[in-house]
């Protein structure tokens, strides 16, 4: 019986196709680059979401509740979805209020809208950071509108708040 030779010549860019190789190894090979990218985007896609959960949290609302004169009791991020400020307002002016409520929509807006302006510097560093600030731009500017949308609609948290 012969022994079948390897058609894969190895060089120093990879192994090549020679001959008739089965189509499974470049099957193979994509699929394993779609898995890692998949990882990937999912993980910057979790850090992205968490970062613009500690900014809605920490520079919209806490940082307008203290601004005001209020007292923040206690400050929560859950790892996955959302947090909450738990704040002493007191009795401060309607407008305050509105901004408390609201001030953490205004901070993913603006904290999203910054890649964007800055795109030409974000392009110059790493493949993976550049990937972030894309990532982290799309989930704040497209989760701050959901939330208002959504919170209007189904009368839900902070874009309804301020009526209570």
């Amino acid at each position: 019986m012969k022994e079948k030779k390897n058609n894969l010549r190895k060089s120093s860019s990879g192994p090549q196709r020679m001959g008739n190789i089965p189509e499974a190894y470049s099957v193979r090979s994509s699929w394993k680059k779609i898995a890692l990218i998949d990882l990937l985007l999912i993980a910057l896609l979790v850090l992205s979401t968490r970062f613009a959960a500690f900014l809605h949290e920490v520079f919209g609302h806490t940082l307008v509740a203290i601004i005001t004169g209020g007292e923040v009791h206690k400050i929560k991020i859950s790892l996955f979805g959302g947090g909450m400020v738990w704040a002493d307002l007191g009795s401060h002016h309607f407008g305050a209020i509105i901004l408390y409520c609201h001030a953490g929509i205004l901070v993913n807006l603006i904290t999203g809208a910054l890649p964007i302006f800055f795109v030409e510097k974000i392009k110059n560093v790493n493949f993976v950071w550049a990937l972030f600030w894309a990532v982290f731009a799309m989930t704040s500017l497209l989760g701050a509108f959901a939330y208002l949308v959504l919170g209007l609609y189904y009368d839900f948290r902070d874009p309804v708040n301020w009526v209570r």
